[in-house]
């Protein structure tokens, strides 16, 4: 009987708010990383994409239209035709990395290249930090 007693007196599980505790991994349920891994990934998809247009983002970026000769005659082959080829809407648009804007938008010239790549980096990074202000501002508020 006593050994009873000592086990619950030990065992401090009791004590854990059952509301923090289901938001806890678990060894059985996943590892730490997996964890950390889907709270980021529901955090961006919480956060969304910026609201700045594919084209008005090449606009800025001064990206060309490039022209192919065909036998009928010149044809466009540029990013701004490759976005419409390939239906690439804005959430596709803001997952490209460098070499895909090279290989699906078809941004050959390296000045551009980087000068895009960086103003996506960019975009990316004020909405991330508007984003962590709201979260911030949404805890003061449910914190009083």
């Amino acid at each position: 009987m006593k050994k009873a007693l000592t086990d619950t007196i030990e065992d401090k599980s009791y004590l854990i708010d059952p509301r923090i505790a289901g938001d806890m991994p678990d060894d059985e349920d996943e590892k730490q990383g997996a964890y950390d891994a889907r709270k980021e990934a529901e955090k961006e998809a919480k956060m969304g994409f910026p609201t700045i247009s594919p084209t008005e983002m090449l606009k800025q970026a001064n990206v060309q239209d490039r022209y192919e000769w065909k036998w009928k005659g010149p044809k466009k082959c540029g990013a701004y035709e490759q976005l419409k080829e390939l239906k690439i809407d804005n959430e596709t648009f803001w997952t490209l990395d460098e070499g895909q804007l090279e290989s699906l938008l078809q941004v050959k010239d390296f000045g551009t290249k980087k000068t895009l790549a960086k103003m996506m980096k960019d975009s990316k990074d004020k909405l991330l930090k508007e984003y962590k202000k709201q979260e911030k501002l949404n805890k003061k508020l449910t914190q009083k």
